[in-house]
Parts: C-alpha cells; structure tokens; sequence
C-alpha cells in the first residue's frame, strides 16, 4: 500500500501507545492480521465486509496449512465485521486494525483519508504500513519542482538523497495548479511532521509560486527559500545550490552538531554525559538534545512516583520509597525532552559514543 505513509491520524498519540504494547509482545510463531479499510459510507462499509470475507477465505486456508486452529482469529473477524457492519465512521474514511486471537491483541484505530483495502497476515506486526508514519523524518526537506516532475529529497552529508518516488501529472491536460495540489498531497505528511524543520524549494520558478500558494499558512512558514533552476538541471548542480542553501541558512547536520556542542561545553552551553544531561533537562534547561543510536542507559525506578534514576540512591528523592532497576531510562529522558519542547537529535558520532557516554544537550541557559 504505498500510499499508507500518507494517513494522518485521528489519534496518533493512542496508536502509538498500542504500536508500543504490540512492540513488547514476545514474538512467536502465531500470526497478527494487519487490516487496512476504507469505510466512508454505507456502501463502502458493504464493500470492506465483502474484502474481509475474501480475504478471510484464503487467510482460513493459509491457517489449516500450517496446522494452526483457526477459530480464535475467526472470533476477531467476526467483530471487526461487526465493528465497520455497526459503525457510522465517527468522522472517520478509513480504518485500522491489528488483530490476533491467539496473541490477546485487538485494537482498532480510526483514520482520515480512505485508501485501497488491504489486508495481510504475518508474525511481525511492525511490518504493518501504518509503522511508517512514525519513522524518524530528516530535519530539512528539499524539493524540486517541474512542469512534468516533482521529487522530494533529505540532505545528508552534503548530498541529496532522494525520499519518494518523483510525482508527475496525473494527466497531461491537468493544470500546472491541479499538479502542484497533487504534488502537495503526496509530500503533506513531511510539513505536518514536526521533524522538518525546513522546507527549501528549486525549479520551475511558476510551480514554485503555485505550490506555495496551495500549502496552509502553517506549512508556508516551513518554507525558507526558493531557488530558480533550468528545466534540465543537473543533479550535481542541484547539490550545489543546496549545499549553498544549507550554509546560508546557518543549518547544522548532525554530525556538525556535536562538534558545535564541543565548542559550547567550554563556553559551559553544553553538556556531555547522561547524568549531567537528565538533571538539566529536569530543570527545563535543554536546547537540543543529542544521543548515538547505541545510548540505552540502564538505571532505577521508582515504583510508586514512577521518578527515575541514572545513579543508584538508597532512596527516591522525591517520595523515599525505595528503588528498582529499569532499562527505560531512555523514554523518560525522551519524554522529558518531548515536555520542555526539546529539539531531539539522533547522530551515529564516535566522540558522542565513547568521550560523550551516549549523549550531549545544548542548553538554553546556565
């Protein structure tokens, strides 16, 4: 389903909480069915019935192969059914679900855009479609824009690498207007994701100005520049004037990030070490965090405030009740981040890695 990058979710932050549930499940050789519908209407809830019985029949027939009783995920297709059978949509196009009778998993997920109807078994559920959308977005997005093409690309080590696959016209008589609404739909996740930072456009000096006039007021601030280029340009001329457009617009890559935060620390701006790190960001002192993909510290926790710890204390220091040890120190040093509106940062980085025990901050203040 290709376009499934492109859903924006009516509660994004439920599903995450189940994607995280479904991600402690131990894995085993019992299936999850992944199950993606449209259910805009009466019909199209007949439609998506008819779709699961289909599929059903053949999914039913994948399960006797492998000897594995069938029945306890019929039980859950049963009230999927009856789920889109009953339901009015609540607003709702489309529908997610992840289902497995044998592993205790039922949970359904409403979405605001319709899409093709997909269904599909397997034992990892993380190759579900939805899991996109929450893969980690690059912080500046570059996009050409063309009569007849349009491409979306990061920029990594002084390069462009490409995102998506181009977008072109939907038909040759559509408007240059029309193509750049089409074009705005398919990246639109990118400039509602709060990862990207900044926008920086390049082409076709018309589509340019068409595709700025379709975005929202919210997503035109994202746009920092606009650079007029020849319909034929060459990629290595594209990478120059991003090149050129990164520098001027004082951007950072992440690799340069941590020499930057050397720099601060002897100005004291910054700070290396988990522990020096979660006492600042308790005391809402972060800028932007930074931590190598390798950082997961263990540490303690406190079972009745739930206050956690790099260090081992006799006591909580919040409620003085004793504490155990944990491996998620990570996520509440994230979700810390996340409360004080912290830039977040993942840079692979060996002085970050070994000098800066995993992680740095840059602070706002001292």
């Amino acid at each position: 389903m290709a376009v499934s990058k492109n859903i924006p979710l009516i509660e994004k932050d439920r599903l995450l909480l189940a994607l995280r549930r479904l991600n402690m499940i131990v894995p085993n050789s019992l299936p999850i069915i992944s199950l993606y519908l449209t259910i805009n209407g009466v019909d199209n809830n007949i439609e998506a019935i008819n779709f699961i019985d289909r599929e059903w029949k053949e999914l039913k027939k994948e399960l006797e192969k492998k000897d594995i009783n069938f029945k306890p995920m019929a039980e859950d297709i049963k009230r999927i059914k009856e789920f889109i059978e009953f339901s009015r949509g609540d607003g709702a196009k489309g529908l997610a679900a992840y289902i497995s009778g044998y592993r205790d998993i039922y949970l359904t997920y409403p979405i605001d855009n319709g899409f093709t109807n997909k269904l599909s078994m397997g034992l990892d559920f993380d190759r579900a479609p939805l899991i996109q959308l929450f893969a980690e977005q690059p912080k500046e997005i570059f996009i050409t824009l063309y009569p007849d093409r349009a491409k979306l690309y990061s920029y990594n080590d002084g390069k462009l690498i490409e995102k998506e696959p181009p977008v072109v016209p939907e038909d040759p008589k559509q408007s240059l207007k029309e193509y750049m609404r089409t074009v705005k739909d398919e990246y639109w996740p990118y400039f509602r994701s709060d990862d990207v930072k900044s926008v920086f456009l390049l082409g076709h000096e018309d589509a340019m100005k068409l595709f700025k006039g379709v975005l929202a007021k919210t997503a035109v601030q994202k746009v920092k520049d606009m650079v007029k280029l020849p319909l034929r340009a060459t990629m290595a001329r594209i990478n120059k004037e991003a090149k050129r457009l990164i520098s001027e617009h004082n951007v950072l890559q992440p690799q340069q990030k941590v020499e930057h935060a050397k720099a601060m620390s002897k100005r004291h701006m910054a700070i290396f070490g988990p522990v020096a790190v979660f006492k600042a960001l308790r005391e809402g002192k972060v800028r932007e965090l930074l931590f190598d993909p390798s950082f997961h510290p263990a540490g303690y926790i406190c079972e009745r405030c739930n206050l956690h710890e790099l260090r081992k204390l006799d006591n909580c220091s919040w409620c003085a009740n004793s504490l155990t040890p944990t491996t998620r120190v990570k996520s509440s040093m994230l979700k810390l981040a996340s409360e004080y509106e912290v830039l977040v940062t993942k840079v692979a980085n060996q002085y970050l890695r070994t000098e800066g025990k995993g992680i740095a901050a840059i602070l706002r203040f001292t």
